[in-house]
């Protein structure tokens, strides 16, 4: 499996993706399966981390996803912050925000893993 789903803290409001190598539209609908299974009944605001750090960027391919995965992704996941510190997914992502505004309204790109962290037990990363 490409994508590996987990719950990224004890407190259940971390929700987190890992993707391996590349990975498919198929392994992204998987991955939306696990977590609404996981977050399953919660009534707090769910928050996405996406770690792309391990992956092999295919630029088209990762067009296609993001806005996806952003749109499809369940309710309950208020904001996905996407992890990785290449500058070709910079530059995706910017696309990606101007080209889908709507869809990538909630979702934002950090550097590495305690930046995401920090972004998710700020305050304002729950107002959304």
């Amino acid at each position: 499996m490409a994508v590996l789903v987990d719950w990224g803290d004890s407190d259940e409001i971390i929700l987190l993706w890992r993707a391996e190598e590349t990975w498919t539209w198929k392994d992204a609908q998987y991955a939306l399966k696990q977590s609404s299974h996981l977050i399953e009944g919660t009534t707090q605001t769910v928050i996405l981390l996406l770690d792309l750090r391990r992956t092999t960027i295919n630029p088209n391919n990762l067009l296609k996803l993001m806005p996806e995965v952003c749109k499809r992704k369940p309710k309950e996941i208020a904001r996905t912050v996407v992890i990785d510190d290449r500058g070709i997914v910079y530059s995706l992502f910017q696309m990606l925000r101007q080209q889908y505004p709507t869809a990538m309204e909630n979702c934002v790109l950090v550097d590495n893993v305690d930046d995401a962290y920090r972004m998710v037990y700020a305050v304002d990363a729950l107002a959304i």
